[in-house]
């Protein structure tokens, strides 16, 4: 039940959710897992006005279960966890870091944080397991470069 201090907020809810027609009501149920808990108990007392079936009460917890991100991995060293993230984010997966801007402000802090921390979408996590465990190669082939190449110019000595 809302209490007094949501009462204002519950009232414009009810009204928009009167003004809805059934299938707008349907398409709110659909998303019912991005409602707040005020808007989810609206959203049901309008249902059961109109006759129509009310969201189960579990159904928010289970949907923000279902989409809880996965830490993959904890780097103790900011540096790490950009090249792994790097590595994701070539592959094409999505991925971004935890507490990386603490870290940034000051690096003893990592401990305390428990590291940085390299987080995917639960669908990502086998595919993210398997390109950061894919082996560092020793030599990279690069089309067009000169293997002999080691990138250091000897300029010679002038004077």
């Amino acid at each position: 039940m809302a209490n007094q201090s949501n009462a204002p907020d519950a009232q414009q809810l009810a009204e928009r959710y009167r003004e809805l027609s059934d299938d707008g009501l349907s398409m709110l149920v659909t998303d019912a897992g991005d409602l707040t808990p005020l808007a989810l108990e609206v959203l049901n007392r309008e249902l059961s006005n109109r006759g129509m079936e009310t969201v189960q009460p579990g159904f928010q917890e289970d949907y923000v279960e279902a989409v809880r991100p996965v830490i993959l991995e904890r780097f103790m060293n900011l540096h790490e966890a950009l090249l792994a993230r790097g590595q994701l984010e070539s592959s094409g997966i999505a991925s971004w870091l935890a507490d990386d801007n603490m870290v940034r402000m000051d690096w003893f802090i990592s401990n305390l944080l428990g590291g940085v921390k390299l987080v995917v979408r639960p669908e990502d996590e086998a595919a993210a397991r398997e390109v950061l465990g894919q082996p560092i190669p020793e030599n990279f082939d690069v089309e067009g470069a000169d293997p002999e190449d080691d990138g250091i110019r000897d300029e010679g000595n002038k004077g």
